[in-house]
């Protein structure tokens, strides 16, 4: 899934801010032009990779999508914060750095790192 958005987000100019890759739902933070097409582009690949790899037709999933413009930096800082903490909303994980596809690490990965080593 992640490769689908990155190259979605390469095709379609847009800069990813944070995701949160789930079992049965995605959430993307991004600056894009057209919201619509970035989500067709993403579905598109990925049910292509998904049914090729498991032999398999069709469609997956619902065809709606939300999205929401954010304005302003405390309501993007919220969102990403919202992304990032779903897997622990979810239940899927001790603490929102244990689980691996989520864009949380990205932020914090070098403070994590000094610690360590300190």
């Amino acid at each position: 899934m992640f490769n689908c958005i990155a190259q979605a987000m390469l095709k379609t100019q847009s800069n990813l801010l944070a995701y949160s890759i789930m079992s049965t739902h995605v959430h993307i933070i991004c600056e894009c032009f057209s919201p619509s097409d970035l989500v067709k582009r993403i579905r598109s690949s990925y049910v292509q990779m998904f049914n090729y790899r498991y032999c398999r037709r069709g469609s997956l999933g619902e065809e709606s999508f939300f999205c929401d413009s954010l304005e302003g930096r405390r309501h993007v800082t919220t969102a990403i914060s919202y992304v990032v903490r779903n897997p622990l909303h979810h239940e899927v994980c001790a603490n929102p750095y244990a689980y691996p596809f989520s864009s949380i690490g990205q932020y914090f990965r070098d403070c994590r790192k000094k610690n360590k080593t300190s």
